[in-house]
């Protein structure tokens, strides 16, 4: 199973490590304090986000397969159906001026850090 796409924060303040758990969106959605730092690492990787912590809407991320460049902003949309059919026009859009063939893929990853779909790029001349 994928990791969630999330960040945390983990600082030692005297003998306690004090961490944070942030959304996608950034915002703190956990935190607490630990006595060592395998016992913080512990809290934030065994974190379990109850339903109050999911956003009302879905939040999609669409990367490039092999692209250095991540989408660390996502897109709200109302399901998996919808993300789908925003990777499949955005990779007719990409492949336009595509004129050989590549193993280019969207990658459609949910806030979760699951992929939900793939989308092929292909060149104009296969359409």
């Amino acid at each position: 199973m994928a990791e969630p796409r999330r960040d945390y924060h983990m600082w030692q303040d005297g003998v306690q490590w004090h961490w944070e758990l942030m959304s996608v969106r950034g915002e703190v959605i956990a935190s607490g304090v630990a006595g060592s730092s395998s016992a913080a690492r512990k809290a934030v990787f065994g974190f379990r986000p109850t339903s109050q912590d999911h956003c009302q809407t879905p939040i999609y991320f669409f990367d490039l397969n092999g692209s250095r460049n991540r989408d660390s902003e996502g897109q709200e949309l109302s399901d998996d159906q919808a993300a789908r059919r925003e990777a499949a026009a955005v990779a007719r859009d990409l492949s336009r001026n595509q004129n050989v063939v590549t193993e280019d893929r969207i990658v459609v990853t949910n806030a979760d850090g699951v992929v939900i779909h793939d989308e092929p790029l292909f060149p104009c001349s296969i359409r």
